[in-house]
């Protein structure tokens, strides 16, 4: 899938799944296969036809017909995918990108498609529901592309404020990094993303302490309180001494045992973390890759690639305030690109044009804003 914005995908129609909420556009499939089809999907089928043109005389315009899509998934917070054949997925993307982007190009609108369409070939899978992908690789041919940025080419910008700040992350980004402005609506965008990848790395950590809490040279390596064995092995729940705590703790750990992260339902409670706890998840950290610990594999988690730093990111939540300045730190730490992952754009997430995101920090390392301003939401002055 394709993020556009909000809960809203483009894909393509040789994997249409019924139980989503869907548009069809599709000279095969958009079609209407009568009601007992409809009687036994899942998911709603809002809109089919067989061109984006009489999707269009349909709705009235190409930012009516988005704003429906927007309200829909604003009414039942459910994902929509748009399933296209080739030429009507280049024409979504199109006439979206074109109605979004004040400064684009016909090269950087057509750059932007291929990225999009490359990236979900690499990684789609990272966000599917099924397991086999033979029949959804997208192909890009250039003539098509063309055609299909030619006849979006003149579409009037958007005017519904709903569309434009709800677009991805990396434009919201763009449009800071070239102009200053949107600065509060990425705030807003990232803030759920570090909380994913914070929540990420905590549960890696906790996922060590409870994988190795009998391992003698591990516990004793963190000085446990008790000597905990198979035998006792739930008494490590009652130990008070430092690591435990900081691993067990349920002013700081939502679930009493694993759980997975989640933008909707956090692991930690990250906003009544303390100094002190902080720095506990770094003592754990450095020594379960010492070697008193004596497995070297988990010194991934230290030095300078390190996901440690990305700690520093925590007062966004413990101070009640995310301030310019963690801003300018975020995106500072993240332009040297020392971690495996970015705290915003991992590749594991469907919203985020992750390359895009690591071009953006990399022109604006090089003071590039005119490539950036591409990308803005904003028109250029």
């Amino acid at each position: 899938m394709i993020h556009l914005f909000k809960k809203v995908y483009v894909a393509t129609d040789h994997a249409i799944n019924i139980d989503i909420d869907r548009v069809v556009i599709s000279t095969e499939n958009g079609v209407d296969l009568g009601s007992s089809y409809n009687d036994v999907a899942g998911g709603n089928l809002i809109m089919l036809n067989t061109t984006t043109a009489g999707i269009i005389s349909e709705v009235g315009s190409w930012q009516e017909f988005f704003v429906l899509l927007k309200d829909y998934t604003n009414n039942t917070n459910k994902q929509i995918i748009i399933y296209c054949d080739d030429t009507a997925l280049l024409e979504v993307l199109c006439a979206w990108f074109n109605s979004l982007l004040p400064n684009a190009t016909e090269s950087s609108v057509k750059s932007l498609i291929s990225g999009v369409m490359f990236r979900y070939n690499v990684f789609g899978w990272t966000n599917k529901l099924g397991e086999t992908r033979t029949n959804d690789m997208l192909d890009i041919n250039s003539s098509s592309l063309t055609d299909a940025y030619n006849n979006t080419s003149s579409l009037p910008l958007f005017t519904d404020n709903g569309l434009i700040n709800s677009a991805g992350v990396e434009f919201l980004l763009a449009t800071y990094l070239s102009s200053g402005d949107k600065k509060e609506e990425l705030k807003a965008a990232i803030k759920p993303l570090i909380r994913k990848d914070l929540d990420k790395y905590m549960l890696e950590q906790r996922e060590i302490f409870f994988a190795h809490c009998i391992t003698r040279r591990f516990r004793n390596a963190l000085n446990f309180g008790s000597d905990i064995t198979y035998d006792n092995i739930s008494e490590i729940l009652n130990d008070t001494s430092k690591y435990p705590s900081a691993m067990l703790n349920d002013r700081v750990w939502n679930y009493k045992y694993m759980s997975v992260e989640s933008t909707v339902n956090s692991a930690v409670n990250f906003e009544d973390m303390t100094a002190d706890d902080v720095q506990d998840i770094k003592d754990f950290t450095a020594l379960a890759s010492s070697e008193a610990f004596g497995w070297p594999e988990e010194a991934g988690y230290i030095g300078v690639k390190s996901d440690v730093s990305k700690l520093d990111f925590l007062p966004i939540f413990t101070s009640g305030e995310f301030t310019d300045e963690m801003l300018t730190l975020v995106i500072d730490t993240e332009s040297t690109f020392a971690h495996a992952a970015g705290s915003f754009f991992s590749i594991d997430l469907a919203t985020v044009n992750h390359y895009l995101i690591e071009e953006l920090l990399e022109r604006n390392t090089q003071s590039d804003t005119s490539w950036i301003s591409k990308y803005s939401l904003v028109a250029s002055s």
